[in-house]
């Protein structure tokens, strides 16, 4: 599958996966934004362009020899969460944003996985990130992805 091919797919995946959309809405009452790389012009803005994703550099490395097609995605994720308060109970804090940066990785994960090309698997390594410039939580996905190549099938194409 061709590089652009492969962005594209998981971009519509993230962007139209009804769950993800549903849980957007209800959580922050607006549509979620999903970007195909960073935009240069102008940097997603927390009153207007969260809660968003980022599909970051996308890179593919795959050759003649080789029976398995290799695809490389970042996601980076945020949310504006200024309407949620911080939880305490006894000495435990939670900071603002900590379970929905965590349910709103789930729901990309889960919705990259259900569109995933024929014979192919995905790893994911996972960050929060609640330390940036409040009201924002950010969240990022590194994603692995590797395609099983099938007789017949041209690993460079």
């Amino acid at each position: 599958m061709e590089l652009k091919t492969f962005l594209e797919t998981t971009a519509t995946a993230v962007a139209q996966d009804s769950d993800l959309t549903a849980w957007v809405l209800a959580s922050f009452g607006i549509a979620l934004t999903v970007y195909k790389d960073l935009p240069s012009d102008v940097f997603p803005d927390i009153e207007n362009d969260y809660p968003f994703v980022v599909l970051l550099p996308t890179e593919k490395r795959s050759g003649q020899e080789q029976r398995v097609i290799e695809y490389g995605l970042d996601a980076w994720l945020g949310l504006n969460v200024a309407t949620y308060q911080t939880r305490a109970e006894g000495n435990l804090t939670d900071p603002t944003g900590v379970d929905l940066i965590c349910d709103f990785i789930e729901k990309v994960k889960t919705a990259v996985v259900s569109d995933l090309p024929a014979n192919t698997s995905v790893s994911f390594v996972e960050v929060i990130d609640t330390l940036g410039r409040p009201p924002e939580v950010q969240g990022f996905i590194e994603m692995d992805f590797r395609q099983v190549v099938t007789i017949g099938t041209d690993p460079l194409a």
